[in-house]
């Protein structure tokens, strides 16, 4: 076997052994990319414009970083409550006391997921539901405590007398949540804004490489240095 044989075959190898690699951070970056887009959409859709929307997400951002919230579901919840009839500054606020209540009990994105369901299903109706009360109070414990402190009772029938609406009801709780203080921040919180700040990191990847395939595409020559010619 030739020298040249030699360096053809480890030129080969080579190629492979990069181009797997290269292909699955490319095929998760695309993926990540087309996710966020989505989410985007979403959010553009409830706040009436994409230059509100670029706002609220500035927001978000912030909203994501405290404990018990992750990037997608702060998103995510923000476009639930707004379609169910509350205002961004009011899902904001919702997502951070009721986030930070599931952190203080060891619980994190999937229950805030439930929550985010059970807040969303009471602002459409209107009214406070006993099976959305319960399903808060399966997921934050203190949900009960922070209804005796808002409303001077934890009491449904009660509630629904004083003709508490789902507003009332999801602005006060919230105000309650936010007395209970901060969830110290420990491995579970930085494994998940690791895992936020790699989403991020993949969906810039994939907005980057497919503006490369557009430019190319359209016969300009985008590499990965810039435009050619």
């Amino acid at each position: 076997r030739t020298f040249k044989d030699k360096i053809d075959r480890a030129g080969v190898s080579l190629s492979v052994g990069l181009s797997a690699p290269l292909a699955l951070i490319g095929g998760l970056a695309s993926k990540a990319s087309v996710d966020l887009g989505g989410l985007k959409r979403g959010l553009e859709a409830v706040a009436g414009s994409s230059e509100e929307a670029e706002r609220q997400l500035i927001d978000l951002k912030k909203v994501a970083s405290l404990p018990g919230l992750g990037f997608k579901e702060a998103i995510e919840g923000s476009v639930a409550l707004q379609a169910a009839g509350a205002s961004a500054a009011m899902a904001s606020r919702a997502l951070s006391a009721f986030g930070n209540a599931l952190a203080l009990v060891g619980k994190g994105r999937a229950e805030l997921q439930l929550v985010t369901l059970a807040l969303s299903q009471m602002l459409a109706e209107g009214r406070v539901m006993g099976q959305d009360v319960r399903q808060l109070a399966q997921q934050i414990p203190q949900v009960r405590r922070a209804m005796q402190d808002a409303f001077g009772t934890a009491n449904l029938e009660a509630l629904q007398k004083m003709n508490v609406t789902a507003e009332d009801f999801v602005t006060k709780i919230s105000a309650a949540l936010e007395k209970l203080g901060q969830v110290r921040y420990g491995a579970r919180e930085a494994f998940e804004d690791a895992a936020d700040a790699i989403f991020r990191a993949r969906a810039a990847i994939g907005e980057y490489l497919a503006d490369i395939g557009a430019n190319v595409t359209a016969g300009r020559g985008l590499w990965l240095w810039g435009p050619v010619g």
